[in-house]
């Protein structure tokens, strides 16, 4: 599971976005796997090209749009 976080209180210079990679959160949270760090925009947006790069165009569109559908 991945988990996104935006922590405005936190200083620009040290990360305001936070992102955590899980493995078998569904079994209990506190015995899950958990890698976590904070980063800035430009390391997220970098980590989400990436990501997008292994799909296709067709499932690229569909992801964002629900994306877009959940902000309106």
């Amino acid at each position: 599971m991945l988990i996104v976080k935006e922590d405005k209180k936190r200083d620009v210079a040290e990360g305001q976005i936070f992102v955590e990679l899980t493995r078998n959160r569904e079994q209990s949270i506190i015995d899950c796997d958990r890698l976590g760090y904070w980063c800035d925009k430009a390391h997220l947006k970098h980590f989400v090209l990436e990501c997008a790069s292994v799909m296709s165009l067709s499932e690229n569109m569909e992801l964002f749009k629900t994306i877009l559908d959940k902000r309106i």
